[in-house]
Parts: C-alpha cells; sequence; structure tokens
C-alpha cells in the first residue's frame, strides 16, 4: 500500500496521522530491511523523534517480514529477554489524557509488559497496559482494571484514558468502558515496550504496528478508523 495512504488525511483517507496529536508511531510496515534481523531500533513514524530501541543484542527482538502471516511484516518478542526503550519524557500532567491503538498477536499473558511508563529510576509510579493470566487486557495505575474480552491471539485493540476513566476495544468489540482510571502520568520519563519495569514480565508474539496519542479520541476513531485501516494493512 502506497506510504501516503497509510499516513492519512486529506483525501488519502484514515491514517494514523489522520486525528493528529501523535505520541508515537511504530509501524512495522516502514523502517525495516527485507528478511529478517534484530530490531536495534524501531524507528518513530509521527515525526516526534519518539524512537525506540534495544539496549543489547541479546534483548533485541527480530523483525520478519513475513512474521504478522501472510507476507505481512511484523517484530517478534520472545517472552523472555526481548524489549524495546524509550529515554524521553512524557508529557506531564495529574490526569493526562492517552489513546493507544494496536496490532498484535499475543501468544502468552503477561499483564504489564505490552507497554509500560514509569519514572526513573524509582519506578515509584508506574503506567501499563498488557494482557492478564485469563487473557484480558489490564490497565495499571495504581490500580488494575481488566477487561473481559480475551486478547489472546491476533487482535486490534484500543485503550482510551483520561478524565479519571478508561475504555478499551478487542477489534470491534467494547470491553472495558467507565472504570476508574487516574492516568497520573506527572514525571514519567521512560517507556518500555515488552517488558515492564523491574525485568519480571515480558510480552511474547509478535507486535506489527502501535500507535500513541497524547489526547483521549472518541472511540468512533477506532471503529471507523483505525479498525478498518489496520484490518487492510495486515489482514
Amino acid at each position: 500500500m502506497n506510504r501516503q495512504v497509510l499516513l492519512g488525511g486529506g483525501s488519502r483517507g484514515w491514517g494514523p496521522k489522520s486525528p493528529g496529536t501523535l505520541l508515537f508511531w511504530l509501524d512495522a510496515t516502514f523502517g525495516f530491511p527485507a528478511g529478517t534481523g534484530a530490531v536495534g531500533f524501531w524507528f518513530d513514524e509521527s515525526g516526534s523523534g519518539n524512537n525506540f530501541q534495544s539496549t543489547s543484542p541479546a534483548a533485541a527482538p527480530t523483525y520478519g517480514s513475513s512474521a504478522w502471516g501472510s507476507a505481512r511484516p511484523g517484530v517478534t518478542f520472545d517472552g523472555t529477554t526481548d524489549f524495546l526503550l524509550l529515554n524521553n519524557d512524557y508529557p506531564n500532567g495529574t490526569d493526562r489524557p492517552l489513546t493507544i491503538f494496536a496490532t498484535i498477536n499475543a501468544t502468552s499473558a503477561h499483564a504489564h509488559s505490552l507497554l509500560q511508563w514509569y519514572d526513573n529510576p524509582a519506578i515509584s509510579t508506574v503506567y501499563s497496559f498488557g494482557i492478564d493470566a485469563s487473557n484480558h487486557l489490564t490497565c495499571f495505575n495504581g490500580s488494575l482494571t481488566t477487561g473481559t474480552v480475551s486478547a489472546s491471539g491476533a487482535h486490534r485493540i484500543t485503550i482510551f484514558a483520561g478524565s479519571g476513566t478508561v475504555s478499551t476495544y478487542v477489534d470491534a468489540a467494547l470491553d472495558i468502558n467507565g472504570s476508574p482510571f487516574l492516568a497520573t502520568l506527572a514525571g514519567m520519563n521512560v517507556a518500555l515496550i515488552g517488558r515492564n519495569a523491574i525485568g519480571t514480565s515480558f510480552f511474547a508474539g509478535v507486535m506489527a504496528e502501535i500507535v500513541v496519542y497524547s489526547i483521549k479520541l472518541d472511540p468512533s476513531a477506532y471503529i471507523s478508523g483505525y479498525l478498518p485501516y489496520s484490518i487492510r494493512k495486515f489482514g
């Protein structure tokens, strides 16, 4: 698919840049050579410069041009050592809104290792997302909010957080809706993909795309925008 169509906006149709206010956009379609290989960097396509990197060759996930299946690319995390890190302050705010769109195939449960922010070096405050032992989406910021729809296997997921509440979708199914969730992100300066802050939980599976906005979008942006867009792109 043409890169400009994927970017979205105007007459090109919906794409991750259509809603604006992108914090970062990691897309396995761009930025990797053909074939397979260790991921030293997963470059941010948002224009914000929030590139994620591996800390060592042993901790690097693996890019594969057909890792998602049907000749679609993806980044595989082994569930044991693989993760990527971003050292960059998240904009401060006591109830900072956030929207996450992701195309993932989770092969095991790790409740805090899909995506996590924390303050370094104290690690006293975390803001994390993952999949629990029942294969349900989880959101954590002081207390755990858990969905009921299975997120194991290949799915499009989204998380809308802000104004003290959180809602999530797994594919087209509404999962969590309105549960109390204070997005306290003041002082966050490290983000991790694939591992929790203390290194006890790792994501296993394939990530094809993660799109993060610094606003709480309306769910219609997912149902009519990201969901069909991702299906067209990754099948």
